[in-house]
């Protein structure tokens, strides 16, 4: 008798364990779908989030955007964005002690912190001391860029160099043109913004031409509005950023007199940084 109340006690025992497996079997694939089907509301939402962040952005949609919003509509439509920054002395980063206090590596790091879409940003710096716009012509250094095809090119023009090597105000402007229109002709997709060197003690000194710095400044300047081209006037600017935050010139440059230290390199960044974020392009 006992040993047919283990046997009857003993398959109650496995039933109830078998039962409760059962149960518990059925509780978990109830939660993992419903997991997944959680899983698959969030990837929904996220995809509906990304969609309508993207049309937000849309160049086509918002033509007057900023740079800003161009470039982030590109890194969420592609798989990179590639900014190009390419030009003579100040491209180069001449005058800072170290790549990492340039302006070009500056504005590498604050478009990464400050927008996580730019995560995957490729940033190309190609800047060669002492070059001019003719240098560039006869070099082809300018088409170095065009196999990267970036979607963003700030190109340094060389004013400075053209100053000191006294090539002509007519002929600088011409090759300067010519040099947007071969970036135009090899990347017709891409944003092109030029930007002015850096202000100089000086300025008014004149060359072997009898012509000064700012000559050169203006020259560039009304060629620029006469062609409608995206233009960061950086000479200006940081003249009047250091005008308006009591800051002399000397400060802010080297010894030669020609070239920004660091602190002048970090306004040169904020004030590239303030355009891409706030200036609007054509529409």
């Amino acid at each position: 008798m006992r040993t047919f109340l283990f046997f009857i006690v003993a398959a109650l025992c496995i039933g109830v364990l078998v039962m409760g497996n059962l149960h518990w079997q059925s509780k978990l694939t109830a939660a993992g779908i419903e997991g997944k089907q959680e899983q698959e509301k969030i990837q929904l939402r996220e995809r509906e989030a990304k969609e309508a962040r993207i049309q937000s952005l849309d160049p086509n949609l918002h033509p007057s955007q900023t740079l800003i919003d161009y470039l982030l509509y590109k890194a969420l439509t592609q798989q990179h964005v590639v900014i190009a920054v390419v030009g003579s002395d100040g491209a180069a980063g001449s005058g800072a002690s170290h790549p990492a206090n340039t302006w070009p590596e500056l504005l590498e790091k604050g478009l990464r912190a400050e927008f996580p879409e730019l995560e995957n940003l490729r940033f190309i710096a190609r800047g060669y001391e002492g070059y001019t716009t003719t240098d560039f012509i006869n070099s082809g250094k300018i088409n170095d860029i065009i196999p990267e095809q970036p979607d963003l090119v700030i190109f340094e023009t060389a004013l400075l160099n053209n100053y000191h090597q006294s090539i002509g105000l007519e002929q600088t402007v011409n090759e300067m043109e010519t040099l947007v229109s071969s970036l135009q002709m090899g990347l017709p997709n891409a944003k092109i913004i030029l930007l002015s060197p850096n202000p100089i003690i000086n300025s008014e000194n004149k060359n072997n031409l009898k012509q000064t710095y700012l000559d050169y400044v203006n020259a560039s300047t009304e060629k620029i509005m006469e062609k409608k081209w995206s233009y960061i006037n950086s000479h200006e600017k940081i003249l009047t950023k250091i005008d308006e935050d009591n800051i002399v010139l000397a400060d802010i440059m080297t010894s030669d007199r020609l070239h920004l230290n660091e602190g002048g390199h970090s306004l040169w960044f904020q004030i590239i940084m303030d355009f891409l974020k706030n200036d609007r392009l054509e529409k």
